[in-house]
């Protein structure tokens, strides 16, 4: 299994970059970002939790601190959805993913105003080349779509990211099963989703075309939520955490390439230079000494 680690971080990745055609079709339907994250925390949840009821009942149990961990752990993944499928109704697929994709830099910055590490001259140049890609990508030097909302809303999801893969790690360097930690993930996404979906409208939007969209909110939860999640905590639980990240950076090129293909949106030389300012220190961050120990 520790030698499919890589292929599993960079299979999660891919999964998680067709989210984007999902969020778009479903909110042409009316559907708010909300709602899509709260139905697909209710799928993911209700899947997973008939899985270990019928195969393996014993991930179910936990005990209390390891629970709290995993609520917080929830918590993060419904922010981080929730705010990306927020981000690109504003800014559009590619620019939000791109956004989010700032999750090991801004670890990083965490790292050095809270935990007191040093700034390293790398470190400095990264972030720097950070900000600078997102000003590029956020479309204020072009003809993309610019939108202040929109990049705020990008910032938050890249900021719950980072949350998620530290809650991550620390849950698989403690022996926890992948299978274990999604069960209750999901489970605290069904919840918020619960208090999210607004019976009401959701019901409304669903008659219209009841089939279809059933189909696609189950089809979100399994192939951008539960099946992308598992294989990353997989992947986990063999490589580091900024390993992991970077390898699972086939999501934001793959939903650029997706967005520009199917979705009709435009690539610019600037936007493009952009991405690279970003994902570049990423990868140099995320594969660094310091995160690798």
């Amino acid at each position: 299994m520790k030698a499919f680690s890589p292929v599993f971080a960079i299979l999660a990745g891919l999964f998680w970059g067709i989210s984007g055609v999902f969020s778009n079709i479903l909110h042409a339907y009316g559907l708010t970002s909300f709602q899509i994250s709260g139905a697909r925390g209710i799928v993911a949840s209700v899947f997973l939790i008939m899985t270990v009821l019928i195969f393996k009942r014993r991930a179910l149990f936990t005990d209390l601190k390891t629970l709290l961990l995993f609520i917080f752990g929830g918590l993060a993944i419904f922010g981080t959805s929730t705010c990306y499928f927020t981000s690109m109704r504003y800014v559009g697929v590619s620019t939000a993913v791109v956004l989010m994709y700032t999750a090991p830099v801004l670890v990083m910055a965490f790292s050095v105003i809270f935990l007191k590490e040093k700034l390293t001259p790398k470190k400095l140049m990264c972030l720097i080349s950070m900000l600078l890609g997102c000003v590029l990508v956020s479309g204020i030097f072009s003809s993309g779509r610019f939108d202040p909302i929109g990049i705020i809303w990008g910032t938050a999801s890249g900021i719950c990211y980072a949350a998620y893969n530290i809650i991550a790690k620390i849950e698989a360097s403690r022996g926890k099963d992948s299978l274990n930690a999604s069960v209750y993930h999901f489970s605290v996404m069904g919840i918020a989703g619960i208090f999210l979906l607004d019976p009401p409208s959701f019901s409304k939007i669903l008659s219209v075309s009841p089939l279809k969209i059933s189909l696609l909110l189950i089809a979100v939860g399994l192939f951008t939520c539960v099946i992308p999640y598992m294989l990353f905590s997989l992947a986990l639980k063999y490589l580091p955490v900024g390993t992991a990240s970077a390898l699972s950076i086939t999501e934001p090129l793959s939903a650029t390439v997706i967005a520009i293909v199917f979705l009709g949106e435009k690539a610019t030389l600037i936007s493009a230079s952009g991405i690279l300012m970003i994902l570049i220190p990423c990868i140099l961050l995320s594969l660094s000494k310091e995160e690798t120990k």
